[in-house]
């Protein structure tokens, strides 16, 4: 049976709806009123509410901020908006000019505001007089589902790349202090106190004889402080620690948001032009015209829920299956097929027939559009896979990643087939994130004409290539997540299988954080690796000892066509032998675990997370300063190093 999952979103929609809608109608003398954001708060509050949210609430407009709005002297207006200097300007202009543009104010902030910009509020006084209420909410972070979170500070990677050569200390300082306090208000919206850990590597220990700590350990002491003042404060919030947070940086594993992922949601992300969770397609109308649809692809779409994390070629038997069973067990469909239903006028159980047709039309309509879609969707990822031969290029990613592909075989693929440059860029990208070793200037210029990529691709490869430096473990520490530098001794990661057991081609990679979280229920990481923040990393409970010795086993092949079934073999493969092996410790008291990745996460990732919720049974929450598709994670490495990143 699975554990009940993480309600993140519930706990953010119930956060907007009964701590400031909610309060804000009883408290209006009108049944509608105005809502005004920013475009922080815009971005919280779409990721969590919807319209119907908003309206059930007795709101009919939502207005921008920063936008010229019409005045509307009597309607009250309730502002959801960051504690920021500019905004604040413009919520006291907004009532200190000669016509005020609400009747009254109700302001909730985001996240809790400086005692300068209090003192600024007091001191006027038309707006004190038109002011309701005052509260901060403690909501700057978007809700991605019930397992995933972000705090959206874009540039989060160049501060990882920032932090290993000490350029612009002071920028990131107030950046990384941004990103703290967002994240800190997860923890109090979610009203949980952390109990605080984060990811050294070899440069962050060659580091610690200095006097500046890590960009993770920096992270960790802001978070730490900012709670632990507002504990202080003596306002309502756990004083025990009831979740883990361990926090580490983009460096700590740079494959995984550049491997193809073969679920359904990542190949959607990946390889169709998607804005946002909306997915545009073209149908022919009943007048044989091109007509363009929008689907929202969310947790209202049922069968999107289903198919999410699924191999994509498990999502393709399952939309089929649903098509089959759609049509079989579906009335108004069975009846439209029906050879023995009475004509009109035969008699009067023809007339029961339409009526039972005529009503099941609405739920049938939804339904064929749903499956409809999918199937659309469906169609376009396997015309993607086959004209860029992705199972081919998949299928030497996996090789490479695991230590069994070398340069010679990249060079034969890029000789022998026209790929996308973005896939040659991506197995570039792998290839330099296992072999530990750095591009001379002859072979860069070698592989760039090879693989026809320009100056500005080649920038996301030095990029990858600094970073790396920082991600290398020491090889003296006893958990063992690096990649060997030497063919044939790579990495073993465990094969990859889904919820049902069985396991598929091309699914072997798994994400370093896998790995995390099943050793952090295990109380497994070490603390010389991991070390802690907090005083006491093991809890009251007296955990054993958090060191693990390196396990070996074989790598398994990834031979064959990507949507081939496999037969299983790996130990603790099947979700019954996993749970069994975690026995021991689903017998304590659960703690959630959050994982915060600075430098963004990818939608493999946040698999990772749901899957150990449903099969490990715990709550299992990651967080990240963004969630990027692959494309967006190397735009993101170009730009790592400013100018430096730029030549070849």
């Amino acid at each position: 049976m699975a554990s009940r999952p993480p309600v993140c979103r519930e706990h953010v929609r119930s956060r907007i709806l009964m701590d400031c809608l909610g309060p804000s109608q009883q408290q209006r003398s009108a049944d509608w009123g105005v809502l005004v954001v920013d475009p922080i708060t815009v971005k919280v509050l779409s990721s969590a509410c919807t319209v119907s949210d908003l309206v059930e609430h007795g709101f009919s407009l939502v207005e921008d901020l920063w936008k010229n709005r019409e005045p509307q002297p009597e309607a009250e207006a309730v502002y959801f908006i960051s504690p920021t200097e500019d905004s604040i300007d413009k919520l006291v202009s907004d009532f200190t000019s000669e016509q005020p543009l609400y009747l009254k104010a109700h302001v909730y902030f985001s996240s809790a505001p400086s005692s300068k910009i209090l003192t600024t509020l007091r001191e006027h006084a038309k707006f004190v007089n038109r002011l309701v209420a005052l509260k901060e909410l403690n909501l700057e972070f978007l809700i991605l589902g019930d397992h995933a979170f972000t705090t959206d500070s874009s540039r989060a990677l160049r501060l990882v790349a920032e932090s290993i050569d000490d350029r612009g200390v002071a920028q990131m300082s107030q950046e990384l202090t941004v990103i703290a306090k967002r994240l800190t208000t997860f923890f109090l919206c979610m009203k949980m106190k952390p109990r605080l850990r984060f990811h050294r590597c070899a440069s962050d220990a060659i580091k610690q004889k200095s006097s500046r700590r890590s960009l993770s350990e920096e992270l960790a002491s802001l978070v730490y402080e900012q709670l632990d003042n507002y504990s202080q404060q003596g306002l309502e919030f756990p004083t025990n620690q009831a979740c883990d947070l361990l926090i580490v940086d983009r460096s700590f594993d740079l494959v995984a948001p550049l491997i193809h992922e073969w679920t359904y949601e990542s190949l959607c992300y990946d390889l169709i032009p998607m804005q946002g969770c909306v997915y545009k397609y073209c149908i022919t109308n009943n007048r044989n015209e091109q007509e363009e649809k929008e689907v929202l692809l969310d947790e209202k779409d049922k069968l999107w829920v289903e198919l999410r994390y699924l191999h994509i070629a498990e999502a393709l038997l399952h939309i089929s299956q649903r098509t089959e069973e759609f049509r079989a067990k579906n009335q108004a469909s069975t009846l439209r097929e029906d050879k023995d239903t009475p004509r009109l006028g035969n008699s009067s159980s023809g007339t029961q027939h339409i009526r039972r047709l005529v009503q099941s039309l609405p739920q049938y309509r939804e339904q064929l559009s749903n499956i409809a879609t999918h199937a659309t969707l469906a169609e376009d990822l396997n015309s993607e896979i086959k004209s860029r031969s992705l199972n081919i290029v998949g299928k030497l990613e996996q090789d490479i990643v695991h230590g069994k592909a070398s340069s010679k075989e990249l060079l034969k693929l890029f000789e022998t087939h026209s790929l996308h440059r973005i896939d040659k860029l991506r197995l570039l990208l792998c290839y330099c994130a296992t072999q530990g070793e750095k591009f001379d200037p002859s072979t860069r210029l070698k592989w760039m004409r090879l693989a026809g990529l320009s100056a500005d691709d080649m920038s996301a490869i030095s990029s990858l290539e600094f970073l790396q430096q920082k991600g290398e473990t020491d090889s003296s520490k006893s958990w063992p997540l690096t990649f060997s530098k030497r063919r044939g001794q790579a990495f073993v990661r465990k094969e990859r299988t889904s919820l049902t057991g069985e396991s598929w081609e091309l699914s072997g990679f798994e994400p370093r954080i896998h790995s995390v979280v099943k050793d952090l229920i295990c109380n497994e990481l070490p603390l010389d690796v991991f070390p802690s923040f907090s005083e006491n990393v093991r809890g009251e409970e007296g955990i054993q000892d958090s060191r693990r010795n390196a396990t070996s086993g074989s790598v398994r092949s990834t031979t064959g066509h990507w949507a081939k079934r496999q037969t299983n073999k790996s130990m603790l493969s099947t979700p019954t032998e996993l749970k069994d092996a975690f026995s021991e410790q689903t017998r304590k008291p659960k703690r959630t675990l959050v994982i915060f990745v600075i430098g963004g996460m990818s939608h493999s990732e946040t698999r990772v997370a749901h899957e150990a919720c449903v099969t490990l049974e715990h709550d299992v929450i990651l967080g990240s300063t963004s969630l990027d598709t692959p494309a967006e994670f190397i735009e993101n490495l170009k730009r790592a190093r400013g100018e430096e990143s730029s030549s070849i």
